[in-house]
């Protein structure tokens, strides 16, 4: 197929074919009506958002209001503004990858990147991984937010990348999107003087490398480079795409977690056990009591173990222990009558029971004294009771002796003491 120079702003058309006989819809022209006997489809139509279809008839001055600073002359201008963009001059495709060439495309791109704590081959965007924002300096209103971001160089090139991705993963539905748009890099390539021309991606050749460190290989020709402006002796140049993505993580409800808290690891009658899974509820709380009995040492352990149903699950997405919590437990205080009982008890048999009231070793009382004599005699015996301690022949005052008790079952003596005095 010949393709006409200076054509056009371009567009790439996607047509697919829908059976081998019948009726199709849309024409050479991309016409929407159904044409008899033709079993194709136009599915999709591809063209940037933005695309140029070169500058006519315009001073350097002017041209400065729409490109922003620029050192092209009117001669430069009327020589090589008027080129379009071309978008579609070549194409290729290879998987769920397409690169399409705008050889004469004049602006770049602007990238704003937003650091992550995780990188991108081992995380996917459910994550705070490094993201780049790209600005495409062919939108006015990209280049009026970002002024003095990047050059215009006129008839520089571009190429346009597209990736037929999964949309709905759930009908596992595919749909193109564009991913980046790729300018010459390296040299005098991007510089205002030299760079124009250039026409990247003239030709382009696309494969699926399949390394480890890159997906795709896109080769691009540059036939008019030359650092030197004098001779075009034109360049390729070779850019690598890491396409491949990690599945979107998600909570398997299968995902369980079990485990115990105990003190004595032999006594298995004394543990407390949990076992619990995702379920269908996110962030479900699951409460477990019980009593755990402490070690000699006062200590108490935890056990537990789990599987994720996800191959390559992520912890975020697997239940764990939030708290143990507890307190001591001590005992309960009871009050209630009680029996008291007094080991011992006095003589069966005829003897002397002392009974002693404790007093300071010296002292002068000026007070009654009461002694009491509390018990009694099952037989004949003698009952001595002392004030011990007392200088009773010295103090005045009354000293009083009283016995509680009787005497039964015998006779006996009862002697009165001032004991010390």
């Amino acid at each position: 197929m010949e393709i006409g120079y200076n054509g056009g702003a371009g567009a790439v058309y996607q047509i697919e074919k829908v059976g081998p006989t019948g009726d199709g819809v849309g024409s050479i022209q991309g016409s929407p009506e159904v044409t008899a006997g033709l079993p194709w489809k136009t599915v999709k139509k591809f063209r940037p958002e933005e695309l140029n279809v070169g500058f006519h008839n315009i001073s350097a001055v002017d041209l400065s209001g729409i490109v922003g600073n620029h050192s092209y002359t009117d001669e430069m201008i009327n020589a090589s503004g008027f080129v379009s963009d071309m978008f579609g001059y070549d194409i290729d495709l290879d998987g769920d990858l397409m690169a399409i060439s705008a050889p004469g495309h004049d602006f770049e791109v602007f990238f704003e990147e937003n650091s992550g704590e995780f990188v991108n081959k081992a995380f996917n965007n459910q994550f705070h991984i490094t993201s780049r924002t790209r600005h495409d300096l062919a939108l006015s209103s990209n280049r009026t937010a970002y002024p003095n971001s990047g050059v215009t160089i006129l008839n520089n090139g571009a190429i346009f990348t597209y990736e037929n991705k999964i949309s709905n993963w759930g009908s596992k539905t595919q749909e193109w999107s564009q991913l980046q748009k790729l300018n010459a890099q390296g040299g005098a390539s991007k510089v205002q003087g030299s760079g124009e021309n250039l026409f990247f991606g003239q030709s382009i050749s696309l494969t699926r490398s399949r390394r480890s460190d890159a997906d795709y290989v896109l080769a691009a020709g540059g036939p008019n480079y030359d650092e030197s402006s004098a001779n075009k002796v034109g360049a390729v140049y070779t850019n690598d795409a890491m396409l491949r993505k990690l599945r979107p993580a998600f909570s398997h409800p299968d995902t369980s977690l079990a485990g115990r808290v105990f003190g004595n690891y032999k006594d298995q009658t004394e543990y407390v056990e949990f076992s619990f899974t995702n379920g269908n509820t996110p962030n479900a709380l699951h409460t477990f009591e019980g009593t755990v009995f402490a070690n000699e040492q006062g200590e108490i352990f935890i056990e537990a173990s789990g599987q994720d149903k996800v191959e390559r699950g992520y912890v975020v997405h697997r239940p764990f222990i939030k708290q143990i919590r507890g307190v001591y437990q001590f005992g309960e205080g009871v009050r209630d009558n009680i029996a008291l009982y007094v080991d011992g008890k006095p003589f069966d048999a005829s003897g002397v029971i002392n009974l002693f009231s404790k007093a300071p070793d010296v002292g002068n009382v000026y007070n009654n004294i009461g002694l009491y004599g509390i018990s009694s005699l099952d037989s004949s015996g003698t009952l001595h009771l002392y004030a011990s301690g007392i200088n009773t022949d010295t103090s005045s005052g009354v000293l009083n002796v009283t016995t509680s008790g009787s005497l039964s079952g015998g006779t006996g003596i009862l002697d009165f003491y001032g004991y010390g005095g």
